[in-house]
């Protein structure tokens, strides 16, 4: 009986850690949201000093963040893109003037050479996505068709952008051409910005109680001006 007694106060002792030790093993390392905006100055936004353009999210992100007042840039699309995605200066990596290849040919995003900081990410545990547009792979080559989760994104919504004459070509705004997880979308009527945030917001939710990155690279304000959803019938 002393015996039996023991036993049961014994599980009953481990049973109430269980809860505790649980807490302990919950992953509490940070969710990351990394936006890239493209072809916009910082002169638009209030908290760089703007004075037209009402910014208010914007603005209370950077009061309540960190914002960089010093720092060297290559002001061109996928140059921009290559040196976020992997840390390295455009002298370092030699991608340092504008190159889509899915329009051009040639050299390419090459994870055998380069590491983006998602496959980092992803190594390290954490879920991993990106929105948007991409730009420096062609997709549609069978040799990078893989591409998005070679570099470490495992779930993606894109605009893919395509070779002139390809449906995906300049397609992005209005029934882009947009590729999830490897399926093209039925996107008529649609508008692509719309599209990509709807989508990323959904993944959030979806992957809330796991430390996620999510990498969301707007397609506006990109030329061409168009109309968009909340400006419709209006002059531009």
């Amino acid at each position: 009986m002393k015996h039996l007694i023991q036993a049961v106060c014994i599980c009953f002792c481990f049973l109430i850690c269980l809860p505790a030790q649980a807490e302990e093993k919950k992953d509490t390392r940070p969710n990351i949201i990394f936006i890239l905006l493209d072809n916009v100055g910082k002169d638009w936004f209030r908290c760089y000093g703007s004075e037209e353009n009402q910014t208010p999210n914007i603005d209370h992100l950077a009061y309540t963040g960190l914002r960089f007042r010093n720092c060297y840039v290559t002001p061109v699309c996928s140059t921009t893109r290559h040196m976020l995605l992997t840390g390295r200066y455009p002298f370092r990596s030699g991608w340092h003037t504008h190159h889509d290849p899915a329009i051009y040919g040639g050299g390419y995003f090459d994870w055998n050479r380069e590491i983006c900081f998602a496959r980092i990410l992803r190594d390290a545990g954490y879920s991993t996505c990106i929105s948007g547009k991409w730009q420096i792979n062609d997709l549609f080559d069978p040799a990078q068709k893989d591409a998005i989760r070679e570099h470490g994104f495992e779930e993606y919504c894109l605009f893919p952008e395509g070779k002139k004459g390809h449906p995906a070509h300049k397609q992005r705004y209005w029934d882009p051409y947009v590729i999830q997880n490897g399926k093209q979308l039925e996107t008529k009527g649609k508008f692509g910005p719309d599209i990509f945030t709807d989508y990323l917001i959904d993944y959030m939710k979806t992957h809330r109680d796991k430390p996620f990155c999510a990498y969301y690279s707007a397609i506006l304000t990109h030329i061409p001006v168009v109309h968009t959803p909340h400006n419709i019938g209006k002059e531009l």
